[in-house]
């Protein structure tokens, strides 16, 4: 069984790291585009808003890297989950206030939905699913005691 559950891991893994590449690299390649999203969500002000499209494009490269490439998993997880969290915030709160925004997911020009929310949502669950020490310790290549 412990071969098919690391076998599902890294499955979970690639797709994540693959989706949150693919993020990043796509709000990277239109930086100015990507910061009209962000101030069009309206939750940040213009300098913590430049701040936030010059930084979280990065970190979803990076935590998608670091997913595909199978190194340091669990905090790669931590971050993701932590990501998603807050889209799912951030979208959730667009909903609420009734504002018609583009997603600004993968480069998209799709307007934020409820269906947008719920797959964000989707994110959650593999990128947050609780992993024991003795299990990461044994990925990492550690004894466990």
């Amino acid at each position: 069984m412990r071969h098919a559950e690391a076998i599902a891991e890294s499955g979970i893994c690639i797709a994540l790291g693959g989706l949150f590449l693919l993020a990043g690299l796509a709000k990277l390649r239109q930086p100015y585009e990507f910061l009209s999203s962000v101030y069009a969500y309206r939750l940040v002000g213009p300098s913590v808003g430049v701040a936030v499209a010059m930084v979280l494009p990065w970190v979803e490269a990076i935590v998608g890297i670091v997913l595909l490439g199978g190194v340091m998993r669990g905090g790669g997880l931590f971050i993701a989950a932590f990501l998603a969290a807050g889209f799912v915030l951030a979208q959730g709160s667009v909903i609420f206030r009734g504002l018609a925004v583009n997603c600004g997911c993968f480069g998209s020009h799709s307007q934020i939905d409820e269906m947008t929310l719920v797959r964000t949502a989707v994110l959650l669950y593999p990128s947050g699913e609780p992993r024991g020490s003795e299990r990461t310790a044994e990925h990492d290549g550690r004894s466990a005691g």
